[in-house]
Formats: C-alpha cells, structure tokens, sequence
C-alpha cells in the first residue's frame, strides 16, 4: 500500500491514539500492539530517516494526548488562579507534544541504522524504543507516566514479567510483539512473537498456580475521606476536614487497627506548631498509630525550608517519625531553575513557597507494622527509585491524593504504575488516595481490597508479608548496605 505523506502522517496519528486504549482503565492491550506494529510498518517503509521520524512524532502525539489528556483537569477545574485555567489545552498538547519527540528519535535512529528490517530488526526497534522510554524517565525531572509496559496492568499473568525485567522488560516485550508482527518475513516475525507471547504467559500463568502463602504483617485502616481538589487548602474548611478524617477513623470495626492511614496532606497543618489539634488527632488515633501526610516546615539558619510529608503520631499526637517526599513534581510542588525566571511565576499547589526535597532516602518505621517504603504520590511511577530503596522494607506505604484529577483515567492510570512495583519488589502495597483509588495489593500484584474513585470510606485490612524470595528485578536494583 502506498500512501501520500499526509496521509501517512494522519494514520500515524490515529494509531497513536488508538495504542492509548491499552491502558488503564480500558486496558485495550491488543489494540496497542496492533497499533504499534503500524507504527513499526510506517517508519520501516518510509523514504529517508527524517520522514520515520515524522511518523513516530505523529504516533507519540496520538499516544500522549490521548493517554494523558486528563491533566488539563488540573489546570482547567483546580487551579489557585482563575487566569491558569485558559493554559489547560495548552498545558496538554505542550505536554504531548514533548513526549512525542522520544518516539520520533527512536524513529529518526532506527532509519539511519544499515538494517534489513527482518525479525532482527523488530527487535531493534523495540530496544529503541525502550531507550526513549529510559530517557523519558530522567531527561528535565523524568516523567515515565504510561510507559508502554503498563499495558499488561490488566492481565495478571502477563504482568509477572516484572518480577524478573521490571515494566522496562515488558515495554520491550510489547514493542517487539507490534515490530514482529509487520516486519519483512512477516510469517516469522507472527511465528516469533506468538512463541514469545505464549512463554510471558506461561511463566505468569505458572507463577501465580505456585504463589507462597502470604501471612498477615499486620493490620491497617485506610481512610479515604473523598475530598475535592477545590476544597483542600481552602482556610475556611481545612479544619472540617480533619475532622472528616478523625470521623471515619473512629467508625466502628471489628478489631484495632496497627495503624490508621490517611492520604497526603489530610492533615493540611503543621502539626508540630498547631497543639490545639492534638486532642481530636489523639481521638481518632485511639489505640493505633496514625500515620498522615503532611506539609512539615524546618528552620535552618533562619530560612524555613519545607516539605511534603508522612508522619507516624501516637496516641497523644506526637509526631515520633517522619519521611519527606524524594521526587518532586516540577511546576506542582516547585519553579524549576526558579532563580533564573523572571517575576513571580505560581506554583499549580497552594502556597508560594516551593517544597524541598528529601534530604535521606525513603524509609519510614510504622510500629508493628515494621519499616515502609514510604512513597508520596507520583514517587510510586519510578520503577527504579522504588526497586533502589526495596531493601529492608517491609511493604511499600503510597499516600496520594488524585483530587486534581477527578473521574478521568487518571486515578486508575496512577494506580495502575503503584501496582506494578509489587511485582518488580515483592513487596506489598498500602496505598491511600484522597478521592481514590484506595487499595491494599499484595506482592504478585493481586488486589486484596479496594475502594473505587470518589467513595467516602474506610478500608479495614491486613497486609500481606512480603514475597519470601524477592523478584530477580530488585535484586538487580536494590541498593543494598
């Protein structure tokens, strides 16, 4: 088939878009490999590197805008600033159309290679594909949402693939099932990535008929008090909902929690300057720990630095430990190179200060609960920092809160990346959003409780033990003492 050079661009578009239906919360995975393997037949028969590179920019743009184009919501419904809600559609396609740029250089590289375009080759175009999806991960902060591996989230057997090479394996695995399927010897390449299709399978599908038994480590109770994002720092009802969350704490259940778990910045106050709180913090405590995010504010030398925190308070609301968030989201919790732009330019969060990050690695002790991997929010869609600090950790402790994004893909996507660094760690998953979604996963990935987007709630559970043998992906990862 031969088509016009708008034509081809246009169908690179629309195969882009269509591979964004394999991801959560469709998980439409067959449709992404049959649109990668569009892709994969576009740059391999187009004319000159320039053009290949034009198609993988054209299927990045239909990808990322229409995977991701739920993050206008942060700007267009929750904004500090009324003037900041007219950059929402600008915001998404800027977004996309920088992400873009990564499948059009695995494109641009692949078409300057002396190759065959054979069964070798597909698998050439996965491994760079991959590359751009590395460099994705750490180029201006990193932003990895929906690399192209979190669309086997929605098949469990599929999904035990991390145990071994992580979402970076199965994003290779995927592009090399799309590139075998409209590669030259197309016979071979179908007969290849079926055999590979079929062992991914078989090994999950083995994995999880010989799972270990998993005792309880312990017992939690997660409150989701379902907040909107409009609400959170208003000053008039921050105190309402604290004591929204100190309500549902105290709901009637059928056992003490080890803890009481709330989301990120439930607790919007600096809880070791404000003591008239500690009576109603003390009161939903009960006898459990409560662990709560939370802003925290340092002084040193003067200058108050701040951060995005978890605190673990006993039952006189004593704050006996703390972890600060690592990885910072750039333009929500802080100005990147603020110094060097002029005038005062706003941050998406409330408050014209910009957070710091952690100054130690993540690591927060819970009682008999044991030691957490504490992750704040986007910190849970880094499979490497996550796999680096696994050693020690008992369970992995993600407090989110999602708010920004409503009922759109979003929270079912951020949810989705948390779940697979169970399979990469072996480590289980306590996880507390705000509006959702709010979940305990154990460490193969499966799903022990849940509540859903937007549902006011409590969820009462225990907490897997960690996966006795840990996955080869953490080992390799992991950095040990």
């Amino acid at each position: 088939m031969h088509f016009k050079r708008r034509e081809r661009s246009a169908l690179a578009l629309v195969y882009g878009a269509l591979s964004a239906t394999g991801f959560a919360p469709l998980f439409w995975w067959p449709m992404t490999l049959f649109a990668f393997a569009g892709l994969y037949w576009l740059v391999r028969t187009s004319k000159s590197p320039k053009k290949a590179a034009k198609a993988g920019y054209m299927f990045g743009l239909g990808l990322y805008l229409g995977s991701m184009w739920w993050i206008g919501n942060a700007f267009w419904s929750h904004a500090p600033v009324p003037v900041v809600k007219v950059l929402a559609i600008p915001a998404v396609l800027c977004l996309g159309a920088y992400l873009a740029l990564y499948p059009a250089l695995c494109s641009w590289i692949y078409k300057k290679l002396p190759l065959k375009h054979g069964v070798a080759s597909a698998f050439i175009f996965a491994l760079l594909w991959l590359g751009g999806e590395g460099l994705r991960e750490i180029v201006l902060y990193g932003f990895p949402w929906n690399a192209l591996g979190y669309i086997f989230e929605g098949n469990l057997p599929l999904m035990q693939g991390a145990s071994i090479v992580g979402v970076w394996g199965l994003t290779f695995f995927a592009a090399a099932l799309g590139a075998l399927m409209t590669c030259k010897g197309r016979r071979t390449g179908a007969a290849i990535a079926l055999a590979l299709f079929i062992t991914a399978y078989g090994f999950g599908y083995y994995r999880l008929q010989h799972t270990e038994q998993l005792a309880a480590a312990g017992t939690v109770r997660l409150v989701q008090a379902n907040i909107t994002q409009a609400h959170k720092w208003d000053p008039t009802k921050r105190l309402i909902q604290l004591e929204q969350h100190a309500a549902l704490s105290q709901v009637e259940g059928t056992s003490t929690p080890d803890a009481i778990i709330w989301p990120e910045t439930a607790a919007a106050f600096f809880l070791n300057r404000q003591p008239e709180l500690h009576p109603m913090l003390a009161g939903a405590a009960g006898q459990s720990l409560l662990v709560t995010g939370m802003p925290r504010v340092e002084l040193r030398e003067g200058k108050p630095y701040f951060y995005n925190s978890i605190g673990v308070l006993d039952g006189y609301a004593n704050i006996i430990t703390y972890a600060d968030k690592t990885l910072l989201v750039p333009f929500g919790e802080f100005i990147p190179l603020r110094n060097l732009i002029p005038g005062t330019v706003k941050k998406l969060t409330e408050g014209g200060q910009d957070f710091t990050p952690a100054q130690v690695p993540p690591e927060l002790a819970i009682g008999a609960l044991g030691t957490a991997l504490p992750l704040i929010c986007y910190e849970a869609i880094f499979p490497a920092f996550t796999a680096r600090n696994s050693y020690g950790r008992d369970f992995i402790l993600n407090v989110t809160n999602d708010g920004w994004f409503s009922h759109t893909p979003g929270p079912a996507q951020h949810f989705a990346m948390a779940r697979m660094r169970t399979v990469e760690t072996g480590l289980p998953l306590v996880r507390v959003a705000n509006t959702g979604i709010t979940a305990v996963v154990d460490g193969y990935g499966r799903i022990v409780k849940r509540l859903k987007v937007e549902q006011v709630g409590v969820l009462d559970s225990t907490i897997p033990k960690q996966l006795s043998n840990t996955p080869f992906f953490a080992r390799m990862m992991s950095a040990k003492p």
